[in-house]
């Protein structure tokens, strides 16, 4: 018995695609082998702006999904495609997307068509690395990052985009006193790199992580080996230097003192030293002695299990009073008091 759709001519049917695309909750395209838009339903436009037919849906989708050679993906025989793409957005983590891609008759022509869903982060890290197509590794750091937020979305996950955004501030205020030679790229980069920083606590047992009570020794050690994770991690995926080193370095103290075990009270020193490396001073790379103060920062403004929060002025004052010079880079401070100047923190 014949397929139903064989009654319909091939106009016929590709009117009943598109009068049946106009309804997906998805957005969906046709377009030539150029890449030259000649149909985009309602959710399309929504996501990439009221564009004109024959706009460049290649590029649309570079650069706004981060998705490249998207018009490379299609084989002779017009088997799917797929690429993961992401869209940042502004406070919050990028939503990642799986676009489909397939070769389509409508009418008399042999048009491509693409249809892009948002999926969950950890559904496109099954999908596997070697099949997404993203070749700047800061989006990749993004992607990852957003898997990191994704698992522990409340405590952990609001905690990553805060320091996010707080060292982005303090950034543009380090770039504006004059000291540092920091460009607007670089500084996004590592707003999207520091999101990075803990990435190795998913790999550590919640019981610990989120232990209300006093760790003992082995627990405070597995707690510490989140760094040797993210770095493993960070190496696997060949994510960008900038992501290694404030992973590997935002937890080491400007004065150089190690971090050690209180045997007689049972418990870390209070002194509170760095770890795991003994980096110190200038040896430390600069984008992790920046994100040690809003790392710290938002430890203290923030309530936890063990303490209540600080307010901001508390908080900003025992950084000054206490932590630059010892524990942070003393340069960076006067930056940091600026950047929380009138901002809501």
């Amino acid at each position: 018995m014949a397929p139903l759709h064989a009654a319909y001519s091939r106009k016929e049917a590709g009117m009943a695609l598109l009068s049946g695309v106009d309804c997906l909750p998805h957005p969906y395209a046709l377009f030539d082998h150029k890449g030259r838009l000649k149909y985009g339903n309602p959710p399309f436009h929504h996501m990439f702006g009221d564009v004109a037919r024959d706009a460049d849906v290649f590029t649309l989708l570079r650069d706004t999904l981060g998705i490249d050679d998207f018009s490379h993906t299609y084989s002779d025989e017009g088997i799917e495609s797929l690429c993961i793409g992401f869209l940042q957005q502004d406070g919050g983590p990028p939503k990642t997307f799986r676009v489909l891609g397939a070769r389509v008759a409508i009418g008399e022509d042999e048009l491509f068509q693409c249809i892009i869903s948002q999926i969950r982060p950890q559904v496109a890290l099954q999908i596997g690395i070697r099949d997404i197509e993203v070749q700047d590794k800061v989006r990749l750091a993004q992607f990852v990052g957003s898997i990191a937020v994704e698992m522990d979305p409340q405590e952990t996950g609001q905690h990553l985009l805060r320091t996010s955004r707080r060292l982005g501030r303090l950034c543009r205020a380090m770039k504006a006193s004059g000291e540092y030679e920091l460009s607007e790229m670089d500084i996004e980069a590592a707003c999207a790199c520091c999101i990075l920083h803990d990435v190795g606590k998913m790999s550590l047992p919640g019981g610990i992580l989120h232990k209300p009570s006093r760790l003992t020794e082995l627990e405070w050690s597995i707690i510490k080996n989140h760094v040797v994770l993210g770095l493993t991690l960070a190496e696997t995926l060949k994510l960008p230097k900038m992501a290694a080193d404030i992973i590997a370095y935002h937890h080491c103290r400007w004065d150089g003192v190690q971090d050690r075990w209180d045997p007689e009270h049972q418990m870390r020193d209070p002194e509170r030293g760095g770890y795991p490396f003994s980096a110190k001073g200038e040896d430390i790379p600069l984008w992790a002695r920046a994100f040690a103060y809003v790392d710290i920062f938002d430890a203290l403004v923030t309530p936890r299990s063990y303490k209540p929060a600080w307010n901001i002025w508390e908080a900003a004052g025992y950084i000054r009073d206490n932590l630059a010079g010892t524990h942070l880079d003393p340069g960076i401070c006067p930056s940091f008091l600026q950047s929380l100047d009138g901002v809501a923190c």
